[in-house]
Protein backbone atom coordinates (compact mmCIF):
# COMPACT_ATOMS: atom_id res chain seq x y z
CA UNK A 1 0.00 0.00 0.00
CA UNK A 2 2.86 2.30 0.80
CA UNK A 3 5.41 0.65 -1.34
CA UNK A 4 7.54 -0.76 1.16
CA UNK A 5 7.87 -3.71 3.19
CA UNK A 6 6.45 -3.68 6.43
CA UNK A 7 8.48 -5.58 9.11
CA UNK A 8 8.51 -8.48 10.98
CA UNK A 9 5.49 -8.25 13.93
CA UNK A 10 5.78 -10.71 16.87
CA UNK A 11 2.37 -11.66 17.82
CA UNK A 12 0.77 -9.15 20.51
CA UNK A 13 1.46 -9.92 24.25
CA UNK A 14 -0.92 -7.14 25.90
CA UNK A 15 -3.76 -5.83 25.59
CA UNK A 16 -5.07 -2.05 26.70
CA UNK A 17 -8.51 -0.28 26.64
CA UNK A 18 -10.02 -3.05 25.23
CA UNK A 19 -11.58 -6.16 27.24
CA UNK A 20 -10.61 -9.68 27.02
CA UNK A 21 -11.24 -12.93 29.03
CA UNK A 22 -8.89 -14.06 31.76
CA UNK A 23 -8.92 -17.18 29.16
CA UNK A 24 -7.80 -15.14 26.51
CA UNK A 25 -5.23 -13.32 28.36
CA UNK A 26 -3.49 -16.54 29.62
CA UNK A 27 -3.64 -18.04 25.77
CA UNK A 28 -0.28 -19.09 23.96
CA UNK A 29 0.98 -15.90 21.32
CA UNK A 30 1.62 -17.87 18.67
CA UNK A 31 -0.63 -17.32 15.78
CA UNK A 32 -2.48 -20.54 14.56
CA UNK A 33 -1.81 -21.84 11.43
CA UNK A 34 -3.96 -20.63 8.69
CA UNK A 35 -6.96 -22.71 6.81
CA UNK A 36 -7.41 -23.38 3.44
CA UNK A 37 -10.87 -24.05 4.45
CA UNK A 38 -13.01 -20.23 3.81
CA UNK A 39 -15.20 -20.11 7.17
CA UNK A 40 -17.97 -17.63 7.47
CA UNK A 41 -18.61 -15.36 10.47
CA UNK A 42 -22.47 -14.01 10.68
CA UNK A 43 -22.86 -10.40 12.11
CA UNK A 44 -25.44 -8.51 13.21
CA UNK A 45 -25.82 -4.83 12.85
CA UNK A 46 -27.56 -1.82 14.74
CA UNK A 47 -27.75 1.11 16.26
CA UNK A 48 -27.27 1.77 20.71
CA UNK A 49 -28.51 4.82 22.30
CA UNK A 50 -28.74 7.93 20.42
CA UNK A 51 -26.74 8.27 17.38
CA UNK A 52 -25.86 11.24 14.96
CA UNK A 53 -24.31 9.56 12.25
CA UNK A 54 -25.80 8.57 9.01
CA UNK A 55 -26.83 4.56 9.77
CA UNK A 56 -27.09 3.21 6.38
CA UNK A 57 -23.71 4.50 5.04
CA UNK A 58 -22.69 2.67 8.35
CA UNK A 59 -23.46 -0.33 7.54
CA UNK A 60 -22.58 -0.22 4.09
CA UNK A 61 -18.71 0.43 5.11
CA UNK A 62 -19.02 -2.10 7.49
CA UNK A 63 -20.06 -4.65 5.20
CA UNK A 64 -18.09 -3.33 2.56
CA UNK A 65 -14.45 -3.01 4.78
CA UNK A 66 -15.44 -6.67 6.06
CA UNK A 67 -15.40 -8.48 2.74
CA UNK A 68 -12.41 -6.47 1.34
CA UNK A 69 -10.22 -8.48 -0.25
CA UNK A 70 -7.09 -6.45 1.20
CA UNK A 71 -8.74 -7.41 4.66
CA UNK A 72 -9.05 -10.25 7.15
CA UNK A 73 -10.60 -12.22 3.86
CA UNK A 74 -6.83 -12.84 3.62
CA UNK A 75 -7.06 -15.63 6.49
CA UNK A 76 -9.65 -17.50 4.36
CA UNK A 77 -12.65 -15.64 6.38
CA UNK A 78 -15.82 -13.77 4.55
CA UNK A 79 -18.60 -11.74 7.01
CA UNK A 80 -22.20 -11.94 6.23
CA UNK A 81 -24.70 -9.69 8.06
CA UNK A 82 -27.95 -11.40 9.41
CA UNK A 83 -31.15 -10.10 11.03
CA UNK A 84 -30.62 -12.12 14.46
CA UNK A 85 -27.95 -14.87 15.94
CA UNK A 86 -24.62 -13.66 14.31
CA UNK A 87 -21.24 -15.00 15.79
CA UNK A 88 -20.80 -11.17 16.80
CA UNK A 89 -22.54 -7.63 16.90
CA UNK A 90 -21.55 -4.76 15.62
CA UNK A 91 -23.07 -1.36 17.08
CA UNK A 92 -22.62 1.89 16.35
CA UNK A 93 -22.93 3.27 19.59
CA UNK A 94 -23.37 6.47 21.79
CA UNK A 95 -20.61 7.72 23.73
CA UNK A 96 -21.66 7.38 26.85
CA UNK A 97 -22.58 4.10 26.64
CA UNK A 98 -18.99 2.93 26.74
CA UNK A 99 -18.98 3.56 30.35
CA UNK A 100 -20.84 0.39 31.01
CA UNK A 101 -17.91 -1.88 29.97
CA UNK A 102 -14.80 -2.82 31.92
CA UNK A 103 -12.24 -2.04 30.24
CA UNK A 104 -13.54 0.32 27.72
CA UNK A 105 -13.82 4.22 27.38
CA UNK A 106 -16.54 7.21 26.54
CA UNK A 107 -13.38 8.21 23.81
CA UNK A 108 -12.87 5.30 22.32
CA UNK A 109 -14.59 2.56 20.14
CA UNK A 110 -13.86 -1.00 21.93
CA UNK A 111 -14.54 -4.71 21.19
CA UNK A 112 -16.53 -6.12 24.37
CA UNK A 113 -16.83 -10.05 23.98
CA UNK A 114 -19.18 -10.52 21.24
CA UNK A 115 -19.55 -6.57 20.76
CA UNK A 116 -17.75 -4.66 18.54
CA UNK A 117 -18.60 -0.98 19.65
CA UNK A 118 -18.13 1.93 17.06
CA UNK A 119 -18.11 5.17 19.09
CA UNK A 120 -20.31 7.74 17.23
CA UNK A 121 -18.24 10.79 17.65
CA UNK A 122 -15.14 8.96 16.85
CA UNK A 123 -17.07 7.60 13.37
CA UNK A 124 -17.83 11.63 12.39
CA UNK A 125 -14.76 13.24 14.02
CA UNK A 126 -11.68 10.98 13.51
CA UNK A 127 -8.86 11.99 15.90
CA UNK A 128 -6.92 15.01 15.59
CA UNK A 129 -3.77 13.22 14.58
CA UNK A 130 -5.93 11.13 11.71
CA UNK A 131 -7.26 14.70 9.78
CA UNK A 132 -3.37 15.92 9.56
CA UNK A 133 -2.38 12.78 7.32
CA UNK A 134 -4.72 14.17 4.61
CA UNK A 135 -6.44 10.79 4.36
CA UNK A 136 -10.44 10.63 3.93
CA UNK A 137 -12.52 10.09 6.68
CA UNK A 138 -13.59 6.47 5.33
CA UNK A 139 -10.13 5.11 6.01
CA UNK A 140 -10.36 6.37 9.60
CA UNK A 141 -13.54 4.10 9.79
CA UNK A 142 -12.14 1.55 7.55
CA UNK A 143 -9.16 1.27 9.92
CA UNK A 144 -11.26 1.42 13.16
CA UNK A 145 -13.70 -1.60 12.03
CA UNK A 146 -11.11 -3.63 10.98
CA UNK A 147 -8.90 -3.21 14.92
CA UNK A 148 -11.76 -3.78 16.23
CA UNK A 149 -13.07 -7.07 14.57
CA UNK A 150 -9.48 -8.24 14.89
CA UNK A 151 -9.76 -8.32 18.31
CA UNK A 152 -12.98 -10.20 18.09
CA UNK A 153 -10.58 -12.48 15.53
CA UNK A 154 -8.10 -13.27 18.32
CA UNK A 155 -5.90 -10.32 18.46
CA UNK A 156 -4.26 -8.28 20.90
CA UNK A 157 -2.60 -4.90 21.07
CA UNK A 158 0.66 -4.90 19.49
CA UNK A 159 3.09 -2.52 21.22
CA UNK A 160 5.99 -2.16 19.21
CA UNK A 161 6.49 0.54 17.66
CA UNK A 162 7.37 1.57 14.51
CA UNK A 163 11.15 2.25 13.51
CA UNK A 164 10.56 4.65 11.00
CA UNK A 165 7.40 6.83 9.73
CA UNK A 166 7.59 5.35 6.75
CA UNK A 167 6.67 2.07 7.99
CA UNK A 168 3.41 1.49 7.81
CA UNK A 169 1.62 0.94 11.49
CA UNK A 170 0.46 -2.71 12.10
CA UNK A 171 -3.47 -2.54 12.23
CA UNK A 172 -3.37 -3.65 15.49
CA UNK A 173 -0.72 -1.53 17.44
CA UNK A 174 -2.23 -0.32 20.72
CA UNK A 175 -2.27 3.35 19.68
CA UNK A 176 -3.89 3.63 16.63
CA UNK A 177 -1.97 6.30 14.29
CA UNK A 178 1.38 6.25 16.63
CA UNK A 179 2.85 9.56 15.45
CA UNK A 180 6.15 6.73 14.91
CA UNK A 181 3.91 5.27 12.05
CA UNK A 182 2.41 5.97 8.24
CA UNK A 183 -1.15 5.54 7.96
CA UNK A 184 -2.34 2.16 7.36
CA UNK A 185 -5.80 0.84 7.61
CA UNK A 186 -5.90 -3.09 6.64
CA UNK A 187 -3.94 -5.70 8.21
CA UNK A 188 -0.41 -6.94 7.25
CA UNK A 189 0.56 -9.76 5.77
CA UNK A 190 2.04 -10.87 9.63
CA UNK A 191 -1.55 -9.90 10.93
CA UNK A 192 -3.44 -12.55 8.66
CA UNK A 193 -4.02 -15.09 11.68
CA UNK A 194 -7.50 -15.84 13.48
CA UNK A 195 -7.71 -17.92 16.16
CA UNK A 196 -11.25 -18.40 16.04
Amino acid sequence: MFGITPVNIVPPTTIEADWISATERSAATTPPTPTSTTKTFNYTIAIRGTVVSDFAHFRALVAATLNDSRGWPRANIKFQEVNSGGHFAVFLQEPAIFANYAGCDVELSCRHGNNIMINDDRWRLGTDHWTTTGLPPDDYRRMIINHEVGHWLGHRHITTPCASTSIPMPLMIDSPLRPTCAPNIWPLPEEIWISR
